[in-house]
């Protein structure tokens, strides 16, 4: 079985030590090894290129929040609560408004009362 059939079937790490074994040898004297390790690199660079282009891109992780910006949020949220609670006291029909409402209320009931009785 010949180098360039067994590419395929090598693991990663073997593959890239292959790679780097052609690439030093390719730089060597002249001879048998230098042409093997010619001829070899390619098919490794491609084999490289092709595992590298099939794996499937890393999703970066969320960061996690400083302590710093958590306290920032937690005190926004405080804020808009307090502000919120702030709204309801300002919003015209609360409950002291609804009590002038029903006395305003009975005294215009009370007044064609007062008019028949005259």
């Amino acid at each position: 079985m010949s180098l360039a059939a067994m590419i395929p079937t090598m693991d990663d790490p073997s593959l890239v030590n292959l790679r780097n074994n052609a690439i030093r040898l390719s730089g060597g004297p002249a001879g048998p090894r230098q042409a093997s390790a010619l001829e070899i690199l390619p098919v490794v660079e491609a084999e490289i290129a092709a595992r590298k282009a099939a794996k499937p891109k890393a999703t970066p992780k969320p960061r996690k929040k400083s302590a710093k910006a958590l306290a920032a949020e937690a005190a926004a949220a405080a804020q808009a609560e307090a502000d919120e609670a702030a709204e309801d006291e300002e919003e015209p029909g609360g409950i002291s408004e609804i009590g002038a409402e029903s006395d305003s209320e009975s005294d215009s009931e009370a007044e064609p009362e007062r008019e028949q009785a005259e």
